[in-house]
């Protein structure tokens, strides 16, 4: 669930390394205008092996027209990103949880990473 007014709840792909240890990094991965998160299926598993990284693809939605400019290059949903990873992190820790079947500590280190829209959507909202 994204923190949103009222909450929005997005489906979110994640990809996790054979050996995490305490060198294991998270990687949100977001992408861009009219694309959604499989469609970095292979982006994304190739970072979690090659990099030793929990990755997350989030799929946001690219309707510009919504009221609450909730998609992925409106302010809301920049500022909802940025709160994800603030304290914590409970949505993204119930999230991870949820995709693995067990209990999931997230690392501390992440990368905000995105492509086109998702891009700038990151970058604000690591502003």
């Amino acid at each position: 669930t994204v923190p949103l007014r009222n909450g929005r709840t997005v489906q979110a792909d994640w990809y996790f390394p054979k050996d995490a240890d305490e060198s294991t990094r998270l990687v949100y991965l977001q992408h861009g205008f009219l694309a959604s998160g499989p469609m970095y299926s292979y982006t994304a598993a190739r970072l979690a092996e090659r990099t030793n990284s929990i990755v997350v693809a989030p799929s946001l939605s690219s309707n510009f027209l919504d009221r609450g400019a909730a998609w992925v290059g409106g302010a809301p949903m920049q500022r909802a990103v940025a709160d994800l990873f603030a304290g914590d992190r409970e949505a993204l820790v119930r999230s991870a949880s949820e995709a693995r079947g067990i209990p999931v500590t997230l690392p501390q280190k992440f990368v905000l990473v995105g492509h086109s829209a998702g891009g700038t959507l990151v970058t604000a909202a690591a502003g």
